[in-house]
């Protein structure tokens, strides 16, 4: 399902072939983890940092998964792109979580572009649940390829 999907993207767009190292990948989810840590440090003052960090979290991560499938987004919805293809990457058994970064990509479209919608205590909270969630199992698929890599969460 994803390689359709991809070329279909490929031809529209939406995605293009791109090739990086290891170490590119590894260090945007080592950018993942201080926004996550910055995350957390703000969950008690501040819901909206949480859950924009958290969202960035989630998006960096999403993004180090396409990298490592060999694709970039390229059009005005990058970050529409990511969410879409993180859900088809992740797959069925991962389905709560990336639901919940969809949710969160249209929650912090509107807080951003649109300045309306309300951000609630729990949908902070919930946002760093669900971003800790996609981060841990990203780093289990970068660990496949590569063993070395290490990054406390």
């Amino acid at each position: 399902m994803f390689d359709t999907i991809a070329l279909q993207y490929l031809h529209d767009g939406k995605l293009k072939k791109e090739h990086v190292e290891l170490i590119y990948i590894e260090e945007l989810l080592r950018e993942a983890v201080i926004d996550l840590d910055e995350a957390q440090k703000t969950q008690d003052i501040a819901h909206r940092a949480t859950f924009l960090l958290a969202y960035m979290a989630m998006l960096r991560a999403g993004r180090a998964l396409l990298l490592l499938k060999g694709y970039k987004p390229t059009n005005s919805s990058q970050h529409k792109t990511i969410v879409e293809m993180t859900s088809l990457i992740m797959g069925k058994s991962y389905q709560t979580i990336t639901d919940h970064f969809n949710l969160m990509w249209q929650k912090q479209d509107e807080l951003i572009h649109e300045h309306r919608g309300f951000l609630s205590e729990l949908d902070a909270h919930d946002a760093f649940h669900y971003a800790l969630l996609l981060l841990r199992e990203v780093v289990k698929i970068i660990k496949k390829e590569d063993p070395d890599f290490h990054i406390s969460i």
